[in-house]
């Protein structure tokens, strides 16, 4: 008798588990079918050149958003949401831009406009993936954790959608019916879109948050980047590439700024505090002075530019950046 209860419980609390994450798949399901339509379809007669630089990366964020708010509604955060896709809508719409034939050219000012709205959008997503507790550090470690999940995710539900589009392409071909030229401009950009909120329904509902990939990769890369670096940065000294004068230099600098950073943060976010130091730390450790170092560089070459040839958005916008990563490391 006693296992027959049992047995009808670990049933009943299965089938409620399978009832919840069935809902939360057609869910998923409704955004990522809301998001891809809202990227491709306005840009058949908007434009592609000038539709998807403005909008595309404003809906994939929303719609992410959006997950997180069907999953927990707050009415305010939901309003605040409305508000900004129409202001950031309103905003990116005025922004000028030259067309020549099929191709649109934008000034550096609107560039930078176009990469910093997505980053006022990716703020609201952490708002909304945190709620009440985005005053708490271990919360916003982990919506930390989950934009690393959610690239890493991204990437592999991407890489299967890439493998299914040519195994179709490659199918409709055998029988003499060529649809590349139709299908990766349409469904390849419908589906793109969408799979960033396939992948944060992996992360949300099937995995329960409970995925660790991101860190595990960046543990096991760690120290091949900080080999990697070094030498880059020895071979560039002897070398005598200077990134005071070469502008690829710098561009180069700071992208591999961010890479380490992004290497080094993910490192120490599944690190417990109580844990014995181990050769793992060291070596994150010495990334993060590495890291510091290359941003010494690169903000000493922003400084000596913008004394030298004077203020653009560009120079601007990277030396806020490299204040910002050096505040953070320090």
């Amino acid at each position: 008798m006693a296992l027959r209860v049992w047995s009808a419980r670990l049933k009943h609390d299965e089938a409620v588990l399978g009832a919840k994450h069935g809902t939360n798949l057609w869910y998923a399901l409704g955004i990522c079918v809301a998001v891809g339509a809202l990227v491709r379809l306005p840009a058949t007669w908007l434009g592609v050149g000038w539709y998807y630089p403005r909008l595309a990366p404003l809906w994939i964020i929303l719609g992410l958003a959006g997950y997180f708010l069907v999953r927990r509604p707050d009415r305010a955060l939901l309003m605040a949401g409305v508000s900004l896709a129409v202001v950031a809508v309103g905003y990116v719409s005025l922004l000028p831009a030259t067309r020549l034939g099929e191709d649109w050219y934008y000034t550096d000012s609107v560039v930078m406009a176009l990469i910093h709205l997505p980053l006022a959008l990716w703020a609201y997503l952490g708002l909304v993936f945190l709620g009440d507790s985005w005053r708490d550090a271990h919360s916003r470690v982990r919506f930390v954790r989950y934009n690393g999940e959610l690239v890493i995710l991204t990437s592999l539900v991407g890489l299967a959608g890439m493998v299914l589009s040519g195994m179709t392409v490659l199918l409709f071909q055998s029988i003499d019916l060529d649809i590349a030229d139709w299908y990766f401009p349409n469904v390849g950009i419908f589906c793109a879109a969408a799979v960033p909120v396939g992948a944060t329904y992996l992360f949300d509902a099937v995995f329960n948050r409970r995925t660790a990939i991101a860190p595990v990769l960046a543990r096991v890369f760690a120290p091949l980047f900080l080999v990697m670096v070094v030498i880059y940065l020895i071979v560039t000294f002897v070398e005598g590439e200077n990134p005071f004068i070469d502008r690829d230099s710098l561009i180069t600098f700071n992208g591999l700024l961010l890479l380490v950073l992004g290497i080094s943060v993910f490192s120490l976010v599944e690190r417990n505090g109580e844990s014995d130091v181990g050769l793992i730390d060291y070596v994150t450790l010495a990334l993060v002075g590495v890291t510091l170092l290359i941003d010494a560089i690169a903000l000493s070459a922003i400084l000596f530019r913008l004394v030298s040839f004077g203020f653009t958005p560009n120079r601007v916008t990277v030396l806020g950046a490299n204040v910002i990563v050096l505040v953070h490391l320090g």
